[in-house]
């Protein structure tokens, strides 16, 4: 029986990604649970008493454990881990399966580079982990075109449809100003381009929009989305396989691969 830690329900990322896992893996006979309380990753007696209670054969990490008394007693558990996101230097000893971040920013920051977009907004998530990363893809890119984004035009939000329909809303004047506007993600950048419309902005004609991860709503939105696809489905299988084939091989604390994906962008109309 494998568990899942999740951290951000709202992140479609982390929402297409566990679907496609928790497919996958019922297709050998798993039964996947899903444990929503963050705080087990930073609360060793309760993530033991879940373990055993449970019975659970595996933990499949949704988010980076920075505790170093979690580590260590991961690193004690007699069960399989897996990670779906970057480890970190104390995490070494769990395979696992994440997105090359800093590419996914870069390739955003290049798209707009190219598209020499003079004044950018960017809508993220404050103390996430992996968008820390993408911000400095973004932004390596845009320096090499002498280009950037100043930290007023950097608006914090959350993952979802509302926040990025309220963000805009909310600085509506400001918003007008901008030739682009990119999106942690696309549930975001959706929201963004509905305010827009709303009040009458055009999007692309006065403003484009771009976002990241390519979810199936992407290409039926009008206008299609501008996006990163970050091929959440290869990330299930890679990481159904390891899992399957570290329970048939047997039990292996060594050392394992970390597989990490490259993603891609996907021009549409939202940010030609």
């Amino acid at each position: 029986m494998y568990s899942y830690f999740r951290s951000f329900m709202e992140d479609d990322f982390r929402t297409f990604q566990f679907s496609y896992l928790q497919e996958t893996l019922s297709k050998h006979d798993f039964d996947p649970i899903l444990l929503n309380d963050v705080t087990l990753t930073d609360d060793v007696a309760a993530l033991d008493r879940v373990i055993k209670k449970r019975q659970l054969a595996g933990l499949v990490l949704f988010r980076r454990i920075e505790n170093d008394e979690v580590i260590e007693y991961l690193k004690g558990l007699s069960i399989h881990l897996f990670s779906m996101t970057r480890c970190n230097e104390k995490m070494q000893f769990i395979p696992s399966v994440s997105l090359d971040n800093y590419t996914m920013g870069y390739l955003v920051g290049e798209h707009l580079a190219k598209r020499k977009f003079k004044h950018i907004a960017y809508l993220r998530v404050r103390n996430h982990q992996s968008g820390d990363i993408t911000t400095q893809g973004l932004m390596d890119a845009l320096a090499e075109k002498n280009m950037g984004i100043s930290e007023d035009d950097i608006y914090f939000t959350n993952f979802d449809f509302k926040s990025g329909y309220d963000t805009v809303v909310a600085n509506l004047d400001r918003m007008r100003q901008y030739d682009a506007i990119f999106a942690y993600n696309d549930t975001m950048a959706l929201g963004v381009i509905s305010a827009l419309q709303d009040n009458g902005i055009s999007v692309p004609g006065q403003i484009s929009v771009i976002g990241s991860n390519d979810i199936p709503m992407a290409q039926w939105f009008s206008p299609r989305l501008t996006t990163v696809r970050t091929f959440v489905d290869k990330h299930a299988r890679v990481a159904s396989d390891r899992i399957v084939s570290m329970i048939k091989d047997g039990f292996d604390p060594s050392p394992e691969k970390h597989d990490i994906i490259k993603p891609e962008l996907i021009i549409r109309e939202s940010c030609l």
